[in-house]
Order: structure tokens, then sequence, then C-alpha cells
């Protein structure tokens, strides 16, 4: 009678796959709290920064002219010195603007403090591509 063991062992690839669903899960926890986190306090930040109401826009409006215009920067920046220097870079930049945010007197400090957070929507593209740094790309189809 012979006995046959199965292999436990995660087949390869798997660890990559998990690291990399991880870190898409914690960069949508991040996103959502930085898009939609601040929407319901709005009202109490304005009254604390001594603003009208309609101010606030601009910070909405800053963060995304800021994501727009950091996009192609980064992903250009990445190319050149690595992805994974360019997602720290975008990730400490995103921190700085939250440390600003949350010590800023005024409107002016808030609204550069919210547009840094704008980093932040590089790091989706800058993740997918640094886990696909290295593999030789897919051997096209011939018909």
């Amino acid at each position: 009678m012979s006995v046959h063991r199965l292999d436990r062992r995660p087949a390869e690839g798997t660890h990559s796959l998990v690291a990399i669903v991880g870190f898409l899960v914690c960069v949508e926890i991040a996103s959502g709290i930085l898009q939609g986190y601040y929407t319901p306090i709005w009202k109490d930040v304005a009254g604390h920064l001594d603003m009208r109401d309609a101010d606030v826009n601009w910070f909405e409006a800053a963060q995304l002219i800021v994501s727009a215009l950091v996009v192609p920067f980064l992903a250009r920046l990445g190319d050149l010195v690595g992805h994974k220097k360019v997602l720290l870079l975008s990730s400490a930049v995103t921190a700085l603007g939250s440390w600003v945010l949350a010590f800023a007197p005024s409107f002016t400090t808030f609204l550069i403090g919210f547009a840094l957070q704008g980093a932040y929507v590089v790091w989706l593209p800058m993740r997918s591509r640094s886990s696909t740094a290295g593999r030789p790309a897919p051997a096209a189809k011939r018909s």
C-alpha cells in the first residue's frame, strides 16, 4: 500500500498575488477616506477656517487639478527611477498633505494641504506597473 502525500505548498506566484490584492485593498480604503471622509464635515471646516461654504469647492478643485498634473509626471519618473521609489514619494507627499491639513490655521494652508493629497492618484498605476516590472511581456498571438 502506498501513501500519497499532497503537496500543501502554495502555488507559484500566490504570494505576489496576495500582496497585490492586499495593497489594492489598502489603496481603496485610503482613496475612499481621501475622497469621501471630508464631505460630511465641510461645513465644520468652513466654520473653523472662517470662510464661506461655497469656497469649500476650491479644495476639491485643487486636489483634482494636482491629480491630473502629477499622474503623467510621476508615471514618467517611475519609468526613469523605479516605480517603487515613486510610490514611496507619492505616499510621502500624500502624508505630508494630511499633516498640513491637521494643523492648517487658514484657508490657504488647508488648500495647499488638500492639493498635496492629490498625489495619491498615482498609487494604483504605479503599483500595477511595479508588480509587473521585470516580467517579460506576453507573446503576441499570430493568426
